[in-house]
């Protein structure tokens, strides 16, 4: 099982190699749930994706001399200010429903019981963050947030649930109309954006 996750995560990895350091935040998340005491199968996993990506690095620095890509160097611009990025994540939470709406469902799905709605809120943030230090880039559909759509998803699920608990109280009707106009709303945004 360790074996089978290492090879995937990192086939993921390489494929999507900017997106390594999302591996590293699981890692800590799973120390921090865990409290300190991970799974074989999970230490096995992260042993066979930090060797991976450490022989495809210095096969990298062997052959190409830099231990960073050349698409790094031609479309990534550190900005240690993080006002760079702004825009771009701007852009990217007004396509995904505003961006209040996608803020609120962060909030709620960070302190949402579910661990899986947690560790979302986590890497989602983090994405946020590290596209605010490299400023995004210039390609429509906002590519640098491909790798956590599946968490934003995660979290819409996790505030949809949260909001049907307060009003379920009786109220299916409404619930149903919550969600109903919510997902509207949303495919019709998605739709006009791309």
């Amino acid at each position: 099982e360790g074996l089978l996750l290492g090879g995937l995560l990192s086939a993921l990895a390489l494929w999507r190699i900017d997106a390594i350091w999302l591996f590293g935040l699981l890692g800590v998340y799973v120390l921090v749930v865990r409290r300190g005491r991970p799974a074989r199968s999970e230490v096995v996993a992260a042993v066979v994706v930090v060797g991976v990506f450490a022989v495809y690095t210095l096969f990298r620095v062997w052959y190409f001399g830099d231990v960073l890509p050349n698409t790094f160097h031609a479309k990534v611009h550190l900005d240690p200010t993080l006002t760079g990025g702004w825009p771009y994540v701007g852009q990217f939470l007004a396509a995904h429903g505003g961006v209040v709406a996608v803020l609120l469902v962060l909030a709620v799905g960070a302190c949402a019981p579910s661990r899986l709605a947690r560790l979302s809120a986590l890497l989602f943030a983090g994405q946020l963050a590290y596209v605010c230090v490299v400023q995004g880039d210039w390609m429509p559909g906002f590519r640098f947030f491909t790798p956590v759509l599946p968490f934003l998803a995660v979290l819409a699920a996790a505030t949809f649930e949260r909001v049907g608990r307060v009003l379920a109280r009786g109220r299916t009707a409404a619930v149903a109309a919550l969600v109903l106009v919510s997902v509207v709303v949303m495919v019709v945004r998605q739709g006009l954006n791309y």
